[in-house]
């Protein structure tokens, strides 16, 4: 019996042994096969790095697509992949795909910018006509005041005759109007647009030395003004074009195109933008008086009225 037991332990023994050595061959196996894979994947990785950028890629085909169209890796290289250019905006691209997918964007984009030119060129043509209606309406105006203003009746009995003034205004002197400015235009007048400049011109230039107004509105609903001319007579002045044409003449837009940026200027020379903003339409009104001068003769009219 004693026998038969160390006979079976021994069969068990041995049966357990060659199970751990089948195990072990097994393990050894598969080691050496996750090795095998492990330098393949880094064998693989060196023959997919790009010989040129030192880029790496995953794939071969991947490595292919790169060189031939990475624009970055063609530059080093010095060659250019230009084929494929777009018909609109003259882009270039390496692969006809993305040439597709770029003109589906740069067609919307040509639709939006069509569209807004064809409405700005829309509001040039409509400006045009409205400027050409405008020189026009002003060549009448400016017809009809100088036929209105050719009044020179004699007699001291007419009403139209002031010879006993004091003080006369003329309107002609172009000397007179360029110095009166260049002492007293400066930046706050220039600041405050034309209703600033009309009240300048009101108390400085319009005053005689007593005090008295010179020129006054006898027609505020029609902007008619009348003032005693050199001659001693009564000139009428319709809108206040002759008032605006010595302004023009005393160079009123040049003096204000040159003290506005003073304005928004800071003291290193630099501009200041908000201020810029709130002066920048004031000063085009003086800037621009001869076509429209609008509140210029609406501040007028109060002021003398």
């Amino acid at each position: 019996m004693l026998i038969m037991f160390f006979y079976s332990l021994k069969i068990s023994l041995l049966i357990k042994l060659v199970k751990m050595v089948d195990n072990f061959i097994k393990q050894f196996e598969k080691c050496k096969t996750d090795n095998a894979l492990n330098e393949n994947k880094l064998s693989n990785q060196f023959m997919n790095d790009c010989s040129y950028c030192k880029k790496s890629f995953t794939t071969r085909s991947n490595l292919l697509l790169h060189q031939k169209t990475a624009k970055y890796c063609l530059n080093l290289r010095g060659t250019h992949s230009d084929i494929f250019k777009c018909d609109y905006c003259e882009k270039t691209y390496a692969t006809n795909q993305r040439l597709k997918n770029h003109v589906k964007k740069c067609l919307l984009e040509k639709k939006e910018k069509d569209k807004e030119n064809s409405v700005i060129q829309l509001l040039k043509k409509q400006i045009e006509t409205l400027e050409k209606k405008n020189n026009e309406l002003q060549k009448t105006i400016s017809a009809i005041a100088l036929k209105g203003s050719n009044t020179t009746i004699v007699g001291s009995n007419n009403g139209n005759n002031c010879n006993n003034k004091k003080y006369t205004l003329n309107l002609n002197d172009k000397d007179a109007m360029t110095k009166f400015l260049e002492e007293n235009l400066d930046k706050t007048v220039v600041g405050g647009g034309q209703k600033a400049l009309a009240n300048l011109i009101s108390t400085k230039y319009l005053k005689a030395p007593d005090g008295k107004d010179l020129y006054v509105c006898t027609d505020p609903a029609r902007q008619t003004f009348e003032f005693c001319n050199t001659e001693g007579y009564v000139e009428k002045d319709v809108k206040a074009y002759k008032l605006k044409k010595a302004l023009i003449d005393g160079n009123v837009q040049e003096k204000a195109a040159e003290i506005g940026p003073q304005l928004w200027t800071k003291e290193d020379g630099s501009q200041d933008n908000e201020k810029q903003s709130f002066y920048i339409l004031r000063v085009t009104e003086i800037m621009n008086i001869e076509n429209d001068d609008q509140k210029f003769r609406g501040e007028l009219v109060q002021l003398k009225s």
